[in-house]
């Protein structure tokens, strides 16, 4: 048997303007729901931010806690609509009844946001921090000390963040992001621009003949793996695919180097 004098509608008020924050408790009854209330509110991490933020203005002895109706569990939820409904309380920042964890935003109202809050709408439209505000800012993010150390994510050579720890396992790029990073891309690391660029070799293939180029270009030409072309050119390994190098022509830095030393 549920006990129907402790659970239903209960409401906080500010007795200073009057303003209300409405809410239901189905299983824990009113005392224990009200002391959670003050716990978070006085640790100044409650749900409502307006509620938090005119807790910490006009203070605890500020607040009332009543109850306004006490009904069964099953229709608390329906009965706290009604109040938030007809009460309009102005510190209840979801408008429905109930737990709104997980509910996924539609694209129409996302966009209906955007509108709201850009430009001039923002309420930082046109405004910039005061230089004692970076200060105190800069001073806090020193505090952190979220760079130093092993919470720098390369750390260790990037061992603390690979696997499932790196930010980005799991995920990929978009279409149109790998289109644009393809395009950033093109030319930087072809031949000789290639920051690994070592000179030019001269590959041999019975079938495709004779190859002149880096170790890059054969790759991309023929699809060939790129630590299998370095083994063969550092002659680690004798061929690749039925590719061999036949031997490493002189770079211009090292035509120089030479004709100096004659």
């Amino acid at each position: 048997m549920y006990n129907f004098m402790n659970t239903g509608i209960y409401e906080i008020k500010n007795i200073v303007n009057g303003k209300l924050y409405v809410g239901s408790t189905a299983k824990t009854g009113f005392l224990k729901r009200w002391d959670k209330h003050k716990q978070d509110l006085n640790l100044k991490k409650h749900h409502s931010i307006v509620l938090q933020r005119a807790w910490n203005k006009y203070g605890n002895q500020n607040f009332n806690f009543k109850i306004i109706e006490n009904c069964i569990p099953e229709i608390c939820l329906e009965r706290e609509q009604y109040y938030i409904d007809t009460l309009k309380p102005e510190y209840n920042i979801c408008k429905v009844a109930g737990n709104t964890l997980g509910i996924k935003l539609s694209k129409e109202y996302c966009e209906k946001l955007k509108i709201i809050r850009k430009g001039k709408n923002n309420p930082f439209y046109g405004k910039t921090h005061t230089a004692e505000n970076r200060q105190l800012f800069s001073l806090s993010n020193k505090k952190r000390n979220s760079w130093i150390g092993k919470n720098n994510p390369k750390f260790g050579n990037g061992k603390l963040i690979s696997g499932d720890k790196n930010p980005f396992y799991g995920k990929t790029h978009t279409k149109e992001t790998k289109n644009i990073l393809s395009q950033k891309m093109k030319g930087r690391f072809t031949s000789n621009k290639h920051p690994n660029f070592i000179g030019e070799y001269e590959f041999y293939h019975e079938i495709y003949g004779t190859f002149i180029g880096g170790q890059c270009d054969i790759c991309k030409k023929f699809n060939l793996l790129p630590c299998k072309i370095s083994m063969m050119c550092s002659k680690q390994r004798k061929n690749h695919r039925g590719w061999v190098m036949v031997k490493k022509l002189l770079t211009k830095n090292e035509e120089d180097v030479n004709i100096d030393n004659v």
